[in-house]
Formats: C-alpha cells, sequence, structure tokens
C-alpha cells in the first residue's frame, strides 16, 4: 500500500518527530479536531528524535504527509520529520523539516 497505509475506510496514520517538547505539545493543540485522533508518545526506535515526544495523527481530512507539513509549518510548530506508517507496522520517511527557522 501507499503513505499511510490507509485502509477502506480508515485515515491514514502519520508521526511527527519534534526538536523540542514545546513544539510536541504545540502541535498537540494545533492538530486537534473533529474526526482527528491525536497521541503524544515516545519517539519508536526506529524514529530518532533529539527531544524524545512524537506525536502520531490519525485524520480524516489529512491524507498525505506533505499536508501535514503544511499544516504544521502554517501553525508555526518547528518539526523535524513526518513519518508514514506502513506495511508491517513500520514507519516510513515521507518528508524532513530544512528549516529551522519556523
Amino acid at each position: 500500500m501507499g503513505e499511510g497505509d490507509a485502509q477502506p475506510g480508515s485515515a491514514p496514520v502519520f508521526l511527527i518527530s519534534f526538536p523540542n517538547v514545546h513544539h510536541a505539545f504545540k502541535c498537540e493543540s494545533l492538530m486537534r479536531g473533529p474526526g482527528r485522533e491525536i497521541h503524544v508518545m515516545p519517539v519508536p526506535r526506529q524514529v530518532s528524535s533529539s527531544c524524545g515526544l512524537a506525536v502520531e495523527v490519525r485524520a480524516d481530512d489529512i491524507l498525505h504527509g506533505p499536508d501535514v507539513a503544511r499544516e504544521l509549518e502554517r501553525g508555526g510548530v518547528d518539526y523535524e520529520a513526518v513519518f508514514a506508517l506502513g506495511s508491517g507496522g513500520r514507519y516510513e520517511l515521507i518528508c524532513e523539516n530544512n528549516d529551522s527557522s519556523v
């Protein structure tokens, strides 16, 4: 399957990593809304992060990783990378934030 491994009738799952805890919690607030499941969690071992926290997002209105990145950028959230939950339960890198001035 493709990005986010969405099954018919289910939303894709994305994981976002951050340079610090402040932005992880800012992301949690920004991404909350109807049709969205948001979970702050420790960064999975396969994904590295300097702050140790990640946010997992399942949203009916977000289908692609770049859409996640755009929403974070519009909200002023500094993130390290966006991953999609792929086959076999592994996260696959979708995009990285190369702009540290967010």
